[in-house]
C-alpha cells in the first residue's frame, strides 16, 4: 500500500510540475476597491442584520402562539384534572353513603338479633316459672293425694270397724 502510494505521488508531481514549483505571488489590491468591497460588506451586514431582526420578531412570534397554546392546553388539563377530582370525590360520597347504608343495615340486624334473645331468653324465663309452679302444684296436689288416700284408708279402717260393730250390734238385737 505504501509503494502504491509512493507511486502514485512520484506520477502526480512528474505529471504536473506546476504544483510542485508553486510560488506565492502577492495580489495588489487598489484602496478604491478595498473601499468598495467594504461598502458592500457594510451593505450584506445591514441586510443581514434585517433579516436576522425578521426572524428574531417572527420566532418571538412563534413562541407567543406556542406560549398561548401551552396556556390554552394548561387551562384545559387542568379544568379536567378538576372535573376529575369531582367525580372522583363524589365516587368517594356515594362509596361512604353506601358503607353508612350498610353499616345501619348491620344495626338493624344486630339490634333485631339481640330482641330476639332477650324475647327467648324472656319467655324460658317466664316458662321455667311456670314450670316451677306447675311442679310445686303437683307436689302438693301429691301430698294432698296422699293424704287423701291416708284418710280414705283410715276412714275405710275405721268404716271397718264401725261395720264389725253394727255386725255384732246386729246380731245382738237379733239374739234378743
Amino acid at each position: 500500500m505504501q509503494r502504491t502510494l509512493g507511486l502514485v505521488m512520484t506520477l502526480a508531481l512528474w505529471a504536473l510540475p506546476s504544483f510542485a514549483l508553486a510560488q506565492k505571488q502577492e495580489v495588489t489590491i487598489a484602496s478604491r476597491e478595498v473601499a468598495e468591497r467594504l461598502t458592500r460588506l457594510e451593505e450584506g451586514q445591514k441586510a443581514l442584520a434585517q433579516q436576522l431582526g425578521e426572524v428574531n420578531a417572527s420566532l418571538n412570534r412563534r413562541i407567543d402562539d406556542i406560549n398561548k397554546r401551552i396556556d390554552d392546553v394548561n387551562t384545559s388539563v387542568n379544568t379536567r384534572i378538576d372535573d376529575l377530582r369531582a367525580e372522583m370525590n363524589q365516587r368517594f360520597d356515594d362509596v361512604n353513603n353506601r358503607f353508612n347504608d350498610v353499616m345501619t343495615l348491620l344495626q338493624i340486624i344486630v339490634s333485631t338479633l339481640v330482641a330476639l334473645v332477650l324475647a327467648i331468653a324472656g319467655a324460658g324465663f317466664v316458662m321455667w316459672r311456670k314450670i316451677l309452679a306447675v311442679d310445686a302444684a303437683v307436689q302438693t296436689k301429691i301430698g294432698l293425694d296422699q293424704a287423701v288416700r291416708e284418710q280414705v284408708l283410715h276412714l275405710e279402717q275405721e268404716m271397718g270397724f264401725v261395720k264389725g260393730k253394727l255386725k255384732e250390734l246386729a246380731e245382738a238385737v237379733d239374739r234378743r
